[in-house]
């Protein structure tokens, strides 16, 4: 299973500012550009401004004016370009954050990635999940609050249970949501957070049936770019909230049990061939002739012993030669290329020639091809048999 480089996925241009820019700059930045997280740049490295650091400043009453290097903001997870996602996945599943930088051997800024660059490169075909929404949400527990509660608590509610959503209900029936982007714009406009969240929140709510499995969710998050899906029942009461972050992480989980199971099938199949090719080895030592097993492209895939000594080559040497090689030259242009043409339909052939040896001497041999395997890489059987020397046939006569 492949997966694109991080570069192919980042954003290059990323959107950023110096540690000596006030909270306020930030603020007006991330609203204009309309992001969640800032790249702040100070002498220690890159750092992250998030939509719930700015929660929690104000929660605080620090004053906006003062310089971002006067809050504390952690690094930056950090990766090369042409690091891959699954990379990615496991370092932003570590830190627990939502964007990491790309950045080069030199430490120049390269890029940022986030969870939605993620979700776009993963391909919901392959999440072959058969579990509902419901099932996976079962247990899980929402922030609900209602309509008539202050925007102020609701933000604080948010920090203390350290969600970034919160869903605004009347008897488990969605009405609205306050998000991140949300908190952005109400903190930058100076909006008096005293009056009821009802006014300030985002609505309508979208939502997706529970009995919907998890593939088709992912599908829906890729394709409406939202960073969480409100999950309902069939009375479109409030079952649970679901976020990129935990669709990216059954993605992952279920990937990497594919690529174990795989690892796993592969290895297994591995053996099985070595114990093969150690059988096929054995048998081939035990002909008395020197014998080769070629592929179709004439390469040679196994010799046995006799046929290294003969021709005075390494079991390893051997594996780089071409039967063509051995034979090249060797007799006559037609008898050569009838005995290649009827090796190459599948059938036996034989032909009389010098064999070329590694001393760069020859020897006269017959030559047997007798197909071993058939299919789109059928394997040979060549025997090499010497041509009876003249004493030998004078005793015989």
């Amino acid at each position: 299973m492949l997966f694109p480089k991080l570069d192919q996925l980042a954003t290059p241009e990323v959107i950023s500012l110096p540690d000596t820019a006030s909270v306020q700059s930030a603020l007006k930045l991330m609203k204009e550009h309309r992001i969640r997280a800032l790249v702040v740049v100070s002498c220690k490295g890159y750092k992250l401004l998030h939509a719930r650091d700015l929660v929690s400043f104000h929660l605080q009453g620090i004053d906006f004016s003062v310089p971002l290097a006067q809050v504390h903001l952690p690094l930056a997870p950090q990766l090369l370009p042409d690091s891959d996602v699954d990379e990615a996945i496991r370092l932003i599943g570590v830190h627990q954050v939502e964007q990491l930088c790309l950045v080069d051997d030199e430490g120049k800024l390269q890029g940022i990635v986030s969870y939605t660059d993620l979700v776009q490169s993963l391909d919901p075909e392959l999440l072959a999940e058969s579990q509902s929404l419901g099932e996976l949400l079962r247990g899980v527990q929402v922030l609900q609050v209602n309509k008539e509660m202050p925007a102020r608590v609701v933000l604080s509610l948010m920090q203390q249970q350290q969600v970034s959503t919160a869903l605004i209900s009347e008897e488990c029936i969605p009405l609205g949501i306050v998000t991140q982007t949300d908190v952005i714009h109400l903190l930058e406009a100076g909006d008096d957070l005293i009056r009821p969240v009802e006014q300030v929140m985002s609505s309508p709510v979208f939502t997706l049936p529970a009995s919907i499995s998890i593939q088709h969710a992912l599908a829906s998050i890729r394709e409406k770019r939202f960073k969480r899906l409100v999950v309902v029942d069939d009375s479109n009461r409030v079952v649970g909230l679901i976020s990129q972050q935990d669709l990216l992480s059954i993605y992952y989980n279920q990937w990497f049990g594919l690529l174990k199971q795989q690892q796993e099938e592969l290895t297994q199949a591995n053996q099985e061939l070595l114990q093969r090719n150690q059988l096929l080895s054995l048998v081939l030592d035990e002909i008395n002739h020197a014998v080769l097993v070629i592929q179709s492209n004439n390469q040679v895939m196994f010799s046995n012993q006799v046929a290294e000594q003969l021709l005075g080559y390494s079991p390893s040497a051997l594996l780089d030669t071409r039967l063509d090689q051995l034979l090249a030259g060797s007799a006559r242009s037609s008898e050569l290329q009838e005995f290649y043409e009827r090796l190459r339909l599948g059938l036996q052939a034989s032909v009389q020639c010098e064999l070329l040896l590694d001393s760069g001497s020859s020897q006269s041999m017959k030559v047997q091809a007798k197909p071993l395997l058939a299919g789109e890489d059928p394997l040979v059987l060549i025997t090499f048999i010497p041509k009876p020397d003249k004493n030998y046939l004078q005793q015989l006569n």
